[in-house]
Order: structure tokens, then C-alpha cells, then sequence
């Protein structure tokens, strides 16, 4: 019981708000916007690793990749990237 409350509690302190996606710098000059996304997607991979030092759900940790992806792509001036932003690149 104790240890279902902690992996809801953990998954819910992921779910809560995405990562800290907008401290990630990356480099998107003269890329296609596939490029971008891949990019995006392996920062996001990144900042979750950093940021969910307690998960062992690996099914929390691609929630905070995904939703982490969706908030960096959907700020995206460039429609081509925010049309991505639910387009998830292979990994």
C-alpha cells in the first residue's frame, strides 16, 4: 500500500507540470524540422532523467518525456514544429 501511494505520488508530481524544457539549449540552425523534434525529444529525454530521480516506473518517465516534448514543440513560433509537437520522433 505504502509503495502504491509513493509511485502515485511520483507520478503524479510528474504529471503536475512538464519539466523544465525552456532551460535546454540546442542548437536548430539550418535543420529541417524533424531535425528539431529529434532534438527536442533527446533534451526532453535528458531533463526527465535529471528531473525524476526517484521513478522506477519506466511508464512515468516516458509520460514526463512526452508531455515535457509537447510543451517545448507547442511554444515553437515555427507552425511546422508545433505541428509536431503530437508527432513523437523514434528513439
Amino acid at each position: 500500500m505504502i509503495r502504491t501511494l509513493a509511485l502515485a505520488l511520483a507520478t503524479s508530481a510528474l504529471l503536475a507540470a512538464p519539466a523544465a524544457a525552456g532551460t535546454a539549449k540546442l542548437n536548430i540552425a539550418g535543420k529541417t524540422p524533424e531535425q528539431v523534434a529529434k532534438a527536442v525529444w533527446t533534451a526532453a529525454q535528458t531533463t526527465c532523467r535529471k528531473e525524476a530521480l526517484f521513478i522506477s516506473v519506466i511508464e512515468a518517465h516516458r509520460v514526463c518525456v512526452v508531455s515535457t516534448y509537447r510543451a517545448a514543440m507547442s511554444r515553437s513560433s515555427n507552425p511546422q514544429l508545433v505541428a509536431l509537437a503530437n508527432t513523437f520522433p523514434e528513439s
